[in-house]
């Protein structure tokens, strides 16, 4: 709540705001790096289909709902 009063009364100047979201699109990119380096190939193929499609479903869904999110975006 901090964050959206400081950002509404515009106390940080426009070059700390843009410095922020760069440190936030590049952790988020490291936490992303991450989560896929911890997967281990071999032992999800060992565990059967059923983790391939369970993962394969997960990554769908999450693709559907960020489309359709950018396509309400561009429409508002």
């Amino acid at each position: 709540m901090a964050a959206i009063v400081v950002r509404t009364l515009g106390i940080l100047p426009t070059e700390a705001l843009q410095a922020a979201a760069l440190v936030q699109d590049l952790l988020l990119a490291a936490a992303l790096y991450g989560l896929g380096a911890s997967v281990q190939i071999p032992t999800m193929l060992k565990t059967g289909g059923r983790a391939i499609i369970t993962a394969m479903l997960s990554w769908a869904l999450i693709a559907a709902l960020s489309y359709v999110g950018v396509q309400l975006i561009h429409v508002s």
